[in-house]
């Protein structure tokens, strides 16, 4: 499956105050946006989900899996790294 995502759009999703950047799908899956950009290597969006204050980056996905877990690209466990992490993450995989 091939993501065009822009930051753009994802920003102005973010600011609608309805959507929560907590959102699984598909249901029962796990999967939030979080871990999406970080499977996929999307350095951008994942500093995005990051700067919410509701984010929380110690969920879990159907398999276990946390955002650092999944994390795809030095860019992306960099931005993983450096932000202060709203769970008990300290370290991503290389």
């Amino acid at each position: 499956m091939f993501f065009t995502w822009k930051a753009e759009t994802v920003s102005l999703l973010l600011s609608q105050r309805s959507i929560s950047p907590n959102a699984v799908y598909p249901r029962g899956s796990g999967t939030t946006a979080l871990h999406l950009a970080a499977s996929i290597g999307r350095a951008d969006v994942v500093h995005l989900l990051l700067e919410q204050d509701e984010i929380d980056d110690t969920l879990q996905d159907a398999h276990g899996r946390t955002c650092k877990d999944v994390a795809r690209g030095k860019d992306v466990q960099k931005a993983i790294r450096g932000k202060p992490m709203h769970g008990t993450l300290t370290s991503v995989r290389d």
